[in-house]
Formats: structure tokens, sequence, C-alpha cells
């Protein structure tokens, strides 16, 4: 979620610098699990 995230950071900063009021609001981003071959297998012990 991190282009949203940084979408939605970059949208308030332009309307605080352009004067808008900017309610406070809570944002919800969905989470992604992104499993590389870094990843170690599971302890089976």
């Amino acid at each position: 979620p991190i282009e949203a995230m940084g979408r939605a950071a970059v949208d308030l900063l332009c309307a605080q610098i352009q004067g808008t009021e900017v309610p406070h609001r809570e944002l919800l981003f969905e989470p992604e699990l992104v499993v590389r071959g870094s990843t170690a297998q599971v302890s089976t012990r």
C-alpha cells in the first residue's frame, strides 16, 4: 500500500499548501504480504 499512502500524503500536503481546510480523518490501507526468495522456511523445532 506504499503507493496509496504516498498519494494520500501528497494530496493532503497539497491541500494544506493551498490553504484548504483539511479535516482530521482516519485512512485505512489494505496490507499486502510479499513473499520473496529471502524468506526462510518455518522451523520444525
